[in-house]
């Protein structure tokens, strides 16, 4: 999961702290802005998440963004999350993240590794072969990102809120 968390410390800012608190979910450009930055991010990390060859929902597009309000000790604070949407794909999006190497799996009925061959023969696989998937690194990735540009998504709408 990838998280940015804007903290406002500046005395300088208390006025728009001040407002912020009286929001209900901040200010909306600030809001939008941020989830602008995380669909961006989230088009960035996605070019080097692999596609399966097989016809099921993809990693790659079952990515959630959101950006809640939360209080702090300095005051509220809006995070921005991108995260594997549902839960069940968080262990395989950490795979793919980390890679993974998957050892010689050998079956333990019959059964399990029952095939239809060609001309509709049966046959049983002694065993499906290991292999090593790769790491892609997209948490870095992302988080690279958004230390690049946060401020040029959030500085514009912060400016609109100082005066």
């Amino acid at each position: 999961m990838i998280t940015v968390s804007v903290k406002l410390k500046d005395e300088a800012l208390k006025k728009f702290i001040t407002r912020l608190s009286r929001l209900k979910t901040g200010p909306r450009e600030l809001v939008k802005d941020l989830h602008r930055l995380g669909e961006d991010c989230y088009k960035d990390f996605k070019q080097v998440i692999p596609v399966s060859k097989y016809p099921k929902p993809h990693l790659r597009s079952h990515f959630s963004i959101t950006v809640k309000k939360v209080e702090g000790v300095y005051g509220p604070q809006l995070i921005l999350s991108i995260f594997p949407n549902p839960a069940d794909k968080f262990l395989y999006a950490t795979y793919i993240n980390k890679g993974a190497t998957i050892p010689v799996r050998y079956p333990k009925s019959k059964r399990a590794m029952k095939f239809i061959g060609k001309g509709g023969n049966t046959v049983f696989a002694k065993k499906a072969k290991g292999f090593k998937l790769p790491a892609t690194n997209y948490v870095k990735r992302g988080e690279r990102f958004l230390k690049q540009n946060i401020w040029s998504y959030v500085d514009r709408s912060l400016q609109r809120y100082i005066k």
